[in-house]
């Protein structure tokens, strides 16, 4: 595929306006897919960031590999042992369960619901639970009612879920008004529309590049996700960031900081830093050498970084955003 065919310009993912500022380019560090150039822009009008210069739709698939997909669970062993899986994933699990802890069991749905850990658990707690998958990649180990493909094609009954939720799943898509203008429609007067996002007004989501690229095409603020809820007749409830379901960690900072200053590119400690076949070298190594400085310097950021992140987390500033919404009942 071309370069001109794999790549493409949108407007704001939000409220489509053109106006906007280019930020910093960046590539795919994590999972190394391409070294293609992308350009991360914030909207001018409702200020989310967002991936433009970008993937096409069409290609934008290659950018998800198994490893994405948590391939190492995806054996002959974890298929026939789904105990191995819940266990892994239980505290997570549990910290998106307490969202709905207050919620009377009915009808929920969760786009992106990957193997169907968590609308297992909520089936097991009373809930009638479905899912949607974009991928066939991951298996469906519990034999759920997961529906496979691009949720905007979908048919579904209008006001028919109590709940809808989405864990690090609306940052993906490529069209994200147009997922929570779907979702509001799906809701049932009173419910809930939980989801999780990444919070670009962030040390991490700004200078350290903590979001996935390319894989990440929208990257929200709090006033920019507020603008999707209220466009669509959603209410606020409560937004906390915290890193009880995915961490957003400042640790690590103090290290990226250090190698600049003293010789890496930007791209030399990106590189290190968000691949996790290196991430190991990144603390320890100056240009593939162990170094006594840099662990002394690992050390310092462990110790200040940690209660930093915790503070920021507590303040409503910290990288992961969780963002629950009703949909307001009609006057009576």
């Amino acid at each position: 595929m071309t370069e001109r065919k794999r790549l493409t310009t949108v407007p704001c993912p939000v409220c489509n306006s053109s106006r906007h500022r280019e930020l910093f380019q960046t590539k795919d560090y994590k999972q190394r897919v391409s070294d293609d150039q992308f350009v991360v822009s914030r909207c001018s009008n409702c200020g989310v960031g967002y991936l433009s210069t970008r993937p096409t739709p069409a290609a934008l698939m290659q950018y998800y590999d198994e490893a994405f997909y948590w391939s190492f669970e995806n054996n002959e062993q974890t298929l026939h042992d789904t105990e191995q899986l819940l266990n892994s994933r239980q505290a997570q699990i549990d910290e998106k369960a307490t969202w709905l802890a207050g919620l009377q069991p009915g009808k929920l749905l969760d786009i992106g619901t990957q193997k169907g850990e968590f609308i297992h658990h909520m089936q097991q707690n009373g809930w009638q639970a479905e899912g949607v998958e974009f991928s066939s990649t991951p298996p469906n180990l519990f034999e759920m009612p997961i529906r496979y493909g691009e949720f905007l094609d979908m048919p579904f009954d209008e006001a028919t879920y109590d709940c809808i939720t989405m864990w690090a799943v609306l940052e993906h898509v490529y069209e994200p008004a147009k997922y929570v203008e779907k979702i509001a429609g799906l809701l049932k007067p009173g419910g809930q529309f939980i989801f999780l996002v990444t919070n670009f007004n962030t040390l991490q989501g700004r200078v350290f590049e903590m979001d996935d690229y390319p894989r990440h095409l929208n990257l929200f603020t709090k006033r920019s996700a507020e603008k999707l809820l209220r466009d669509n007749n959603l209410q606020l409830v409560r937004r906390t960031t915290d890193q009880r379901i995915f961490g957003g960690h400042l640790q690590g900072g103090l290290v990226y900081l250090a190698k600049r200053l003293f010789g890496y590119s930007r791209a030399e400690a990106m590189l290190e830093w968000k691949h996790d076949k290196t991430l190991v070298p990144f603390f320890h190594q100056w240009h593939g050498e162990t170094k006594l400085l840099m662990r002394i310097i690992s050390r310092l950021d462990r110790l200040l970084l940690a209660p930093a992140e915790k503070l920021v987390d507590r303040l409503g500033f910290g990288f992961v955003m969780t963002i629950q919404a009703q949909k307001p009942h009609p006057e009576r």
